[in-house]
């Protein structure tokens, strides 16, 4: 049996070094870009049970009027917790429909001269406006178009207050 020495070494396993001395001479290396933003489209799912009467060009209109908290509710890919989105959607409906919502993600690029390392991290400003207590068009960098919103609910489910036009093709 081996036996390991415990230390009181802020150098971890990788051989990262976090001691104080060593985080300041990172922070001297580190660039933060301005704030950015980029389109994105996110796939969102709905399960339902009545197809709602075509428009005269075929379309759709799925109203907000009816539904739960007069919204529709959408499950997608950033949801949390356990939940697989499409099963989800899936079990609530003998329709599924598969909507792409047009968004915004907001970030800003971390960077050191030092090396090649980069990552994203959410702008200040952006998570200022975010409330994970209410419904919120903000939500880890994404900003959802005026009518839509995450959840007040732990899983963030997207929601629209607005009337929506889907196509045949969005429905399976």
């Amino acid at each position: 049996m081996k036996i390991y020495k415990i230390t009181n070494s802020l150098v971890d396993v990788f051989g990262d070094d976090y001691s104080p001395e060593a985080m300041r001479e990172r922070a001297k290396h580190r660039k933060t870009s301005e704030s950015k933003q980029k389109p994105i489209t996110l796939t969102l799912y709905r399960g339902f049970n009545y197809l709602p009467k075509p428009n005269q060009n075929g379309t759709y209109t799925l109203s907000p009027e009816n539904s739960e908290q007069e919204s529709l509710w959408f499950t997608h890919d950033y949801i949390h917790r356990s939940i697989d989105p499409l099963e989800y959607a899936q079990s609530h409906g003998k329709y599924l429909l598969t909507y792409p919502l047009k968004a915004i993600k907001h970030y800003q690029t971390i960077s050191y001269d030092d090396n090649n390392e980069t990552y994203d991290i959410i702008p200040e400003e952006i998570n200022k406006k975010t409330n994970g207590l209410e419904n919120c068009k903000y939500y880890s960098g994404i900003e959802l178009p005026d009518g839509w919103f995450f959840s007040y609910k732990t899983e963030k489910f997207i929601i629209s207050t607005i009337p929506i036009i889907i196509t045949k093709g969005m429905i399976s």
